[in-house]
């Protein structure tokens, strides 16, 4: 137990800082009592992950919170969701089963919240979702999970099997993307979904400083405590070119950076005073950014940062500073006694982590290979292809960094498209509307934003599959700009009812 304590003490000190930096940066956007009772739901899930020591009771806790927030802050529990989701880690456990069933459901952090907190939502305000409306994203989304879920029909080994990943697909797709995009139902509700994420990672971002410097993984000692097993989480590979690899609560360095570029898109798409706290948030998220020494990320985050400029006021004399900037900092680090350590980490340039690279090639030249077999439908059992099996690594799985050769291998040419189709369609509208001038001068920015996190998206998990809480942060994203959309819809419609008075 002393263990725990000293877990959840060292969360509450280092957590609690980041959170006030956020929450100073924020005063404008959110008032004290919303502050406050995500400060207090915080301390609640986390202090019930340090000190239950029995997962099932730390699933009731969590569960009945979320059910009291639920009737307490009706619709705007989602934003609540959204701050609570990156929490914990993902924290699995197997619901066993009996009468010779083996399993019953696999619990995670994020499936108890999404059966906690959006099931009573979706039931509440059911609607609010029903009809769906003439948007080609909801379409487009339902085409990708039907196609999903007959896939899972066709191939599943058992009525139990069947029915168990159907219920997966519910609690990680339907009900995140639906609840999101239907209750985030006003220019308001989006500002505050941006700043939950931003202040969730703040947090994450001021424990990683212990984490890193210490070279120990705080947030991993929670299974531990709840007496679970670590799932994807493995210190292998956690040290590049001598310096030690963040996780905070991700299976993997590379997730975290991922959030971590999705927070600062976030971050730079709210309008706020600049002063000492804004800066220190903002150096926060770049350490988190920074620290999981994940190449993939970096290049998203550079990607955001270009496609952001592009659609953003003042574009040339911005992508001209950014080079000045850019090149300048640059220059300053090889100056530095830490130059050849730059050189190694830089994408496509250095020598650290070249293997990774030869790696990535030969998976997309065996891929291919597998593919081929099944090109439309893909095959469930794809790791198990002989053409895969000289990429096995120590750990004794296949680790295939790449979501559209996973999603191609798995469910064929059909899959990756209508995959494709889901992020192609949002943001090609969201670009067409921006364009249109159709939205308003403190609605623009929000807007950029989402379009360049969604851009730097599609490059980061060409460099990872789809583990940890890589689809949760894709989805949310995808909903917010479904979100954005229908609010415009609803205001077009408004005004032609305005104008035919």
């Amino acid at each position: 137990m002393f263990d725990q304590v000293k877990i959840l003490i060292i969360l509450v000190i280092f957590g609690l800082f980041g959170f006030f930096i956020a929450k100073k940066v924020y005063t404008s956007y959110v008032d004290e009592r919303q502050f406050y009772y995500w400060r207090l739901s915080w301390l609640w899930v986390v202090s019930a992950a340090s000190l239950a020591s029995n997962y099932w009771l730390f699933t009731l806790i969590v569960f009945g919170y979320c059910l009291h927030s639920v009737r307490k802050l009706k619709d705007n529990t989602i934003i609540l969701y959204i701050f609570l989701l990156p929490a914990l880690p993902m924290l699995s456990n197997e619901l066993p089963g009996f009468g010779g069933i083996r399993l019953i459901f696999e619990f995670n952090y994020p499936r108890i919240l999404a059966l906690a907190i959006l099931l009573p939502l979706f039931f509440r305000y059911r609607n609010k979702i029903f009809p769906l409306r003439k948007i080609a994203t909801d379409h487009y989304f339902l085409l990708l999970v039907i196609y999903l879920m007959i896939m899972t029909i066709t191939r599943g080994e058992s009525i139990t099997d069947i029915l168990r990943s159907i219920l997966y697909i519910g609690t990680d797709y339907l009900l995140p993307y639906f609840v999101v995009s239907r209750l985030i139902d006003d220019i308001e509700k989006v500002k505050l979904a941006f700043v939950a994420v931003v202040t969730s990672i703040a947090i994450l971002a001021s424990v990683n400083l212990i984490e890193h410097l210490r070279h120990w993984f705080v947030y991993q000692e929670l299974y531990r405590a709840l007496n679970v097993n670590l799932g994807h989480f493995s210190s292998y590979l956690l040290i590049r070119d001598g310096v030690l690899r963040s996780t905070s609560v991700f299976a993997s360095p590379i997730v975290f950076g991922y959030i971590a570029s999705i927070a600062l898109g976030l971050f730079l798409g709210l309008k706020v005073k600049i002063n000492s706290y804004y800066k220190i948030l903002l150096l926060l998220l770049l350490t988190a950014l920074l620290t999981p020494l994940s190449r993939g990320p970096w290049v998203g985050f550079f990607i955001f940062i270009i496609v952001f400029i592009w659609y953003a006021p003042k574009r040339n004399s911005n992508l001209l500073k950014l080079f000045i900037y850019g090149f300048g900092i640059f220059l300053i680090l090889l100056m530095t006694p830490y130059s050849d350590k730059v050189i190694n980490l830089i994408p496509f340039v250095g020598d650290t982590g070249s293997g990774n690279i030869s790696y990535r090639q030969d998976l997309l030249r065996s891929g291919l290979l597998v593919i081929e077999k099944s090109v439309f439908f893909g095959d469930k059992d794809f790791r198990l292809a002989p053409e895969l099996q000289h990429l096995v690594q120590g750990q004794g799985i296949i680790d295939i960094v790449n979501t559209y050769l996973q999603m191609a291998m798995q469910y064929g040419v059909i899959g990756l498209i209508l995959f494709l189709l889901f992020f192609g369609q949002p943001l090609k509208e969201m670009v067409f509307r921006i364009k249109q001038r159709q939205f308003e001068e403190n609605e623009r920015y929000l807007a950029i934003a989402l379009v360049a996190i969604l851009t730097a998206i599609l490059v980061v998990i060409a460099t990872v599959s789809q583990v940890d809480y890589i689809p949760a942060y894709y989805i949310l994203i995808v909903s917010l700009i479904s979100a954005l959309i229908r609010l415009l819809e609803e205001r077009r419609v408004l005004g032609q009812i305005e104008s035919k008075k």
